[in-house]
């Protein structure tokens, strides 16, 4: 069963620092390594792939600079993937978003969700993908990592 962020409940603050990354599933990429010769659409078809790849790229990046781990989870040490898709309007808004793949945790499913919701608000729409319609997919890792300063060693001491 899919997931809406459109009818979650809102989220508590999120507090504790980054400790998550996301990673690019390019969706259906093998169409656009199709011959030119073979189908006379297909050097646009690889352009319009092109900009949905690009467009996934840039979203993964502004996700990753929203995105916060709750505490709560990162306290247990929870960890987990989430798969996200993203339906795009024609108009540039995301007409919707839903986990394809839960990570187990609801508190990190939430967060993901909203890390792309507000992500979709602020990454422009190539103009190659202006008044159209696609879909965009996005993994999103939860990984708790002690973030602990490194051990500094005192400087040697001088020699006589």
């Amino acid at each position: 069963m899919r997931n809406s962020l459109w009818h979650a409940p809102r989220l508590a603050a999120f507090g504790l620092a980054l400790a998550a990354f996301a990673v690019l599933v390019p969706a259906d990429t093998a169409r656009a390594a199709e011959p030119e010769a073979a189908h006379p659409g297909a050097a646009g078809e690889a352009e319009r792939q092109a900009a949905v790849k690009q467009y996934t790229i840039e979203l993964s990046h502004v996700m990753s600079k929203l995105r916060r781990y709750p505490a709560d989870e990162l306290q247990q040490g929870h960890e987990g993937r989430v798969e996200l898709h993203m339906e795009v309007a024609s108009d540039g808004g995301a007409r919707g978003i839903e986990i394809e793949t839960s990570s187990g945790h609801r508190s990190l499913d939430l967060a993901a969700m909203r890390s792309m919701q507000q992500a979709a608000r602020m990454t422009p729409v190539p103009a190659l993908l202006r008044g159209t319609a696609f879909s965009v997919r996005v993994n999103v890792a939860f990984v708790a990592r002690n973030e602990e300063a490194p051990t500094r060693r005192p400087a040697p001491a001088a020699g006589p």
